[in-house]
């Protein structure tokens, strides 16, 4: 019996110092169908025809990222070789010069951008583009997942043309928006990645989640620490609502070098969070819960209430968005899954 007791001890030992010094991990060797399929996707989805767009090494599944980031394993989509975020200190400014470039739609989002921020510049071109896009069928009425932006553009190239950009563009049949679309989707596509509790949405871009502008979603990092990217935003969710259950929807996640080819920028996906949830009202009962004829952040706390939570530690942004409503009870839900 003792030397099954050492035996374990040392096991334990060995596995504590492995954990303790794991460093982030990238692997662009992993298709990117299985990319989505096994590190993206989580549940109530199901999805085909995955297509990419750019350099096999512009994506790569990342793994053991740094607490700082918020998550710990996922998918990476890059305007360089996304191997890079293991290297702190290494990249620099050299072109990467490998990718696609013409996305007319990114373009158009990243310069929504100085428009809404009282800012003149102007983004001329999208290069080393990165685009993995894919049809899914969602069998709840609401999908949300969980990204990172970052960029090496940060802080040096704020408000400048260099403004690199990345969004994800929805379509479907309940969906309607100014950018293109598939031909089965004739109502176009909308932006779900956007700085939360803007009006109106202000698309993500170094020059919009800084620290300056928005910095309660900005962490700097210009020492590159445990991960080489000057910049990154907090974990934040996109998300819609309102989906027709068993029907086809169509995404396309991109992201471009805005303007030139130079100094890298990244999305982290969330691995698992890729889901479609019942909408509050099916999944727990009226949305309305504390019977004021409102659905609002009321609702949330009185639904903490009932499930035995009292006090100010229990009010909060339980996704991690930056921002408190009806995503946190979403996300509450899930935990129970």
């Amino acid at each position: 019996m003792a030397s099954i007791k050492h035996l374990l001890t040392f096991t334990f030992c060995i596995f504590f110092v492995v954990s303790s010094s794991a460093q982030l991990q990238v692997d662009t060797e992993i298709s990117t169908e299985q990319l989505v399929q096994d590190f993206l996707l989580g549940s109530g989805i199901l999805i085909e025809n995955v297509t990419v767009q750019g350099a096999d090494v512009q994506t790569g599944m990342f793994s053991f990222a740094p607490e700082s980031v918020g998550m710990e394993s996922g998918i990476v989509m890059s305007t360089a070789s996304a191997s890079n975020l293991m290297a702190p200190g290494s990249f620099d400014d050299v072109p990467f010069g490998e990718g696609v470039a013409g996305d007319e739609d990114l373009i158009m989002i990243s310069n929504l951008v100085p428009v809404y921020i009282g800012e003149s510049f102007n983004i001329l071109s999208a290069n080393d583009m990165c685009v993995i896009e894919f049809d899914f069928i969602p069998l709840a009425d609401s999908l949300a997942f969980n990204y990172v932006f970052g960029s090496n553009e940060y802080e040096a190239w704020v408000n400048t043309a260099f403004n690199d950009m990345f969004a994800f563009f929805l379509s479907g049949p309940t969906i309607s928006g100014p950018y293109s679309a598939p031909a089965a989707f004739p109502n176009g596509a909308a932006n779900i990645a956007f700085v939360p509790g803007t009006d109106p949405e202000l698309p993500i871009t170094v020059s919009s989640v800084n620290s300056s502008l928005n910095d309660e979603f900005y962490i700097p990092n210009e020492g590159q620490d445990d991960i080489a990217i000057n910049g990154y935003t907090t974990v934040l969710t996109a998300s819609a609502s309102g989906l027709n259950v068993g029907e086809t929807y169509h995404i396309r996640l991109a992201i471009a070098d805005g303007t030139d080819t130079a100094l890298e920028s990244v999305v982290l996906l969330e691995e698992g969070s890729f889901s479609a949830y019942e909408t509050i009202e099916e999944a727990f009962g009226p949305g309305d819960l504390d019977g004021d004829s409102d659905i609002d952040i009321d609702d949330l706390l009185d639904l903490l209430g009932d499930l035995g939570c009292e006090g100010v530690d229990c009010i909060g942004d339980l996704n991690g968005d930056g921002i408190t409503n009806v995503m946190d009870v979403l996300f509450f839900l899930g935990l129970f899954e």
